[in-house]
This record gives C-alpha cells, sequence and structure tokens, in this order.
C-alpha cells in the first residue's frame, strides 16, 4: 500500500513538472545569448544602427535589450529598447508575444542640449520614445539559421534584416557592455 501511495505521489510530483512546449531543434539551438546588428540603411536621410542583445531561455521567455543610434556631427543620438515576451520558433518563422516593452532616450548631455533646440530632432525624439500603438503585441520574424552561432533575422514589422552571432558563455563584446551600461544607468523593465 505504501508503495502505491509512494507511486501515485511521485507520478504527480513528475506530471507537475512537464512542459507544456516541446522545443523544436530550431529554439534548442536559439537558447542562450545573442548579440544582432542592423546596419543603417544607404539611403536613409537618418541612419539608424541597431544592436540588439537577446537572452532566449529555454522556459520559452525572452529578454531583449537593444540601442539604436544615429551619429550625428554633435554626437550619438541613442534609444535604448528593453522588452520581455514569450518566444517560439520553427520553419524558419520566430514569434514573440511581448509582456513587456520599454523605449528610453539614452544621449549624452550635449547630444539632449542639441536635440532640444533642434525642432527636427526634438521631433523624432518624441516620436521614437512613444509607445507604439500599431505594433501590437506579437511579432513574426523571419529566421534564417547559417549556423548552430549564425543566423540572419528579417523583422516583419520594420522591413530590418539583422545578423546575429551567439556569444559564448560570459563573452561581452562592446556592444553588450554599452548596452547594460545603459540600462544600469536608465533602469530596466
Amino acid at each position: 500500500m505504501r508503495k502505491l501511495i509512494l507511486g501515485g505521489f511521485v507520478a504527480v510530483l513528475f506530471s507537475g513538472c512537464t512542459v507544456a512546449h516541446q522545443q523544436t531543434g530550431q529554439e534548442q539551438a536559439l537558447v542562450g545569448d545573442w548579440i544582432c546588428h542592423v546596419k543603417p540603411a544607404a539611403k536613409s536621410p537618418l541612419p539608424v544602427e541597431h544592436f540588439d542583445y537577446v537572452t532566449y531561455h529555454a522556459d520559452q521567455t525572452v529578454l531583449l535589450r537593444g540601442i539604436s543610434q544615429i551619429d550625428t556631427k554633435e554626437g550619438w543620438m541613442r534609444y535604448l529598447l528593453q522588452a520581455k515576451a514569450k518566444w517560439q520558433a520553427s520553419d524558419g518563422k520566430l514569434s514573440y508575444d511581448f509582456t513587456d516593452r520599454l523605449f528610453k532616450t539614452a544621449h549624452s548631455p550635449q547630444v539632449a542640449k542639441i536635440i532640444e533646440q533642434s525642432p527636427e530632432f526634438k521631433e523624432y525624439d518624441k516620436e521614437f520614445v512613444s509607445p507604439c500603438n500599431s505594433c501590437g503585441n506579437h511579432l513574426d520574424m523571419k529566421i534564417k539559421m547559417k549556423s548552430p552561432t549564425r543566423m540572419t533575422n528579417f523583422n516583419t514589422y520594420t522591413k530590418e534584416t539583422s545578423q546575429c552571432r551567439k556569444l559564448g558563455a560570459g563573452e561581452k563584446t562592446k556592444e553588450v557592455k554599452l548596452i547594460e551600461k545603459l540600462v544600469k544607468e536608465k533602469g530596466s523593465i
């Protein structure tokens, strides 16, 4: 009788530990830290460069931290993005369902003064950090795994392509260090 009760108890414990989502091979390859880069469009009036530091967790949660920056003669106009989401990937498609998103300015004090004095930059600044009402909480991206540590993403909303590289354990690129510094200074979600 004890074995039957103990067996039933163990079965209940294990049933509580089962994973509702069986990870695809693509998802297993994504788990870890990635750095992604979008080069500025050549013909863009304001060439915006993006760096995203993305951490995919095995529990299908993701933490995105990134900067968008514009190199001006006055210095870098920088914007910090932070987001939390649930994610899934299969058949060349990566989907995010956002639970939290935050956009903040991350300019140097000198650049902030210049922006305050320029109506054009001030308007751009306001638009960039405004909540995106048309974005929705769901985003699909096309992805192509080039190797276990390299991929290309195509953002179906912004129509931008980024090149991504999986970081080694404990690896911190200069972009990751900058993003972490800005998150620390500006606060995290």
